[in-house]
């Protein structure tokens, strides 16, 4: 069975990024491993790098603890698997761990303002956005899990973009979820109208789902008129793909797109990659 990994560091961005991840693994049908990576030399309980079992030992207790309490529920009753690895740089352990795993997404706290901690996560998540081979979800902090009835898709009309639409119809289909996919551009209107009925046809060959509405927006400033369009369409979900296969220029100007987004969104935003899609 697929996983659902949700990575914490007991921020209170991470308490949300659990709470979702639970609903979203019990939602799907999907294994969930709460994972967390410690620095090697941190002390806890007198307990150094040196003593790897006791240590080990102490943060699964404590992880243990952390989903007992915001989940609210006795451990043995939530079917949850717990991982503690120690890491010099929690992104890349984090990495090293998921690597050889079956993973429909990886889930983290999505940037904070408060705390140096919350800060921490959110730097860690938008490292996460630019290494991981796998869908990374940044759910923002207080925010609460309902359903997922609509979600927004943005697209490029790309390859890529089709692969993303699939993997999400086969997640969401039976619960008849309403998808998005917009398009936002300040570039010439008829070849973009074009443009989209060609996508549109190739979607509708490749996937056999009927509730998809299609949206063009035309504005000189793309970022702020997508974050606009999706406030107005309230969805329970962004997806956006983070293409890496572009021009150094056109990457990172995408990326940055991305990471904008993740920090500013009050929804959760679900980033694909382009790697992840080809493997």
């Amino acid at each position: 069975m697929k996983k659902i990994i949700c990575s914490t560091d007991y921020s209170p961005n991470s308490v949300s990024a659990l709470k979702y991840a639970y609903a979203l693994s019990r939602l799907i049908k999907a294994d969930l491993i709460l994972l967390h990576v410690y620095p090697p030399s941190e002390v806890r309980g007198g307990v150094t790098s040196h003593g790897k079992k006791e240590a080990l030992n102490i943060h699964h207790k404590k992880l243990k603890t952390f989903c007992e309490k915001h989940l609210e529920k006795d451990f043995d009753s939530l079917n949850i698997s717990l991982a503690v690895v120690p890491g010099p740089n929690v992104p890349h352990s984090i990495l090293d761990f998921i690597r050889d795993l079956d993973v429909y997404m990886l889930v983290m706290g999505a940037c904070g303002t408060g705390t140096l901690k919350e800060l921490i996560m959110g730097s860690t998540t938008k490292e996460m956005l630019s290494i991981s081979p796998f869908p990374v979800l940044a759910v923002p902090a207080e925010f609460s899990f309902k359903s997922l009835d609509k979600v927004v898709y943005t697209t490029m009309f790309e390859e890529e973009d089709l692969n993303n639409i699939a993997e999400l119809v086969k997640i969401t289909k039976p619960f008849k979820m309403k998808l998005y996919v917009i398009h936002v551009t300040n570039k010439d209107e008829l070849l973009t109208r074009n443009e989209m009925e060609e996508f549109k046809a190739r979607i509708s060959k490749r996937i056999h789902y009927d509730n998809i509405q299609f949206e063009i927006v035309f504005s000189d400033d793309v970022f702020e008129t997508l974050k606009s369009t999706i406030e107005e369409i309230h969805p329970d979900m962004v997806v956006m793909l983070e293409r890496r296969n572009r021009t150094e220029l056109s990457n990172i100007l995408h990326r940055d797109k991305v990471k904008r987004m993740q920090s500013c969104t009050k929804i959760p935003l679900l980033s694909y990659t382009a790697s992840h899609l080809n493997e």
